[in-house]
């Protein structure tokens, strides 16, 4: 059938996007922490977990001011060692290119 053409995949996913990206609470760093809370509680790698968050959250174009708080609240809930505190937040002060030495850095260790 030719609506689940036009409505599935990658079309389907840039629909949504456009009608969610201004939701009020992608800005909201309680939904954020809380949302992250849920899966490092579960999670192997937390470090891997903010990385993707970071990148999720500068989709829904959040404010660098409030990327660092969100790294910094974490990091201190989590307990992390200064080292990787200081490349989670370089990785939320800067731009793609940087978040992705960052994880190459990771898998090379």
């Amino acid at each position: 059938p030719q609506s689940q053409q036009q409505f599935g995949g990658a079309a389907a996913s840039s629909y949504l996007y456009s009608f969610l990206k201004d939701h009020p609470i992608w800005q909201s760093l309680q939904f954020w922490s809380a949302a992250f809370a849920e899966e490092a509680a579960v999670s192997q790698d937390p470090i891997a977990l903010m990385r993707g968050y970071l990148v999720k959250m500068r989709a829904f174009e959040l404010r660098r001011d409030l990327l660092v708080e969100f790294v910094q609240k974490q990091c201190a809930l989590l307990g992390l060692p200064p080292d990787q505190q200081e490349a989670l937040l370089q990785a939320a002060e800067h731009e793609e290119q940087p978040l992705q030495q960052q994880q190459q850095q990771q898998q090379h260790r």
